[in-house]
């Protein structure tokens, strides 16, 4: 993430996927729904035999298809749907959106990440291979290569100049009414969001989805730093008012 020394890499993707029998029990059994295990499964196969780019787009619209129903209690298929979409983006080289779609996973499934190194160590390895890896990680780095830009006389901070709005489940409009939900990431100097943070605890998976696939898509003017484009980190308060 940080040049290009440390890219996300295509070869250790593919040889997780093709190291365990098709036939072999994967974290992804334990979804109950027959219909989207088996769609979870195709996923996983267009991947292994390099056609991430259907993988990527199948994998975001499971997500959406599960998210639509607004159903609660779907924290694994959406967390699910994001990993697999994070390991699509990496074989694609999208990095920025692979780290982010892996990191809303274990956001929504916290034992995500324990479960996939259980059975795909090898995914682990490539993510953390970038201090990107998740947002304290980030911070750590950024400050300690004196990337990040603090407010104060020489600095701008970024500005948002186009958003995409959190939106409610089709079919059932009212399950994110009376939410409210605080995000902190980052700002890259390209003024694209990364390294997302949920403040608190207690959200729900649907609430916690469609705020982080809205905001992963946002574009500000960055942070400028001496006149120079800047890291920088930002908070954002979604409220879903009954009114909605």
């Amino acid at each position: 993430m940080h040049g290009t020394s440390n890219k996300l890499l295509l070869v250790p993707l593919l040889l997780l996927l093709v190291s365990r029998p098709v036939s072999a029990a994967l974290p992804l059994d334990t979804i109950g729904d027959e219909a989207m295990r088996t769609a979870f499964r195709q996923v996983g196969l267009q991947v292994m035999f390099g056609d991430s780019l259907n993988a990527m787009v199948n994998a975001n619209r499971l997500g959406w298809e599960v998210f639509n129903r607004g159903k609660a209690g779907k924290n694994r298929e959406l967390a699910y749907s994001m990993a697999l979409q994070a390991v699509a983006e990496a074989a694609l080289g999208m990095e920025r959106e692979a780290l982010w779609h892996w990191e809303a996973a274990q956001l929504i499934l916290p034992e995500l990440r324990g479960e996939m190194m259980h059975s795909y160590s090898e995914i682990g390895k490539v993510f953390d291979s970038t201090p990107f890896r998740n947002h304290q990680a980030a911070v750590e780095w950024l400050m300690a290569e004196d990337k990040l830009a603090q407010e104060g006389p020489d600095t701008i901070m970024p500005k948002a100049i186009e958003r995409v709005s959190a939106v409610a489940p089709k079919r059932k409009p009212s399950a994110l009414m009376g939410q409210r939900i605080a995000v902190t990431y980052l700002v890259n100097p390209e003024g694209r969001p990364q390294a997302p943070m949920i403040a608190g605890s207690g959200h729900s998976e649907l609430v916690m989805f469609t705020v982080l696939q809205a905001l992963m898509s946002w574009r500000y003017e960055p942070a400028q730093r001496n006149g120079q484009p800047a890291w920088a980190m930002v908070t954002t308060n979604f409220s879903f008012q009954k009114d909605r």
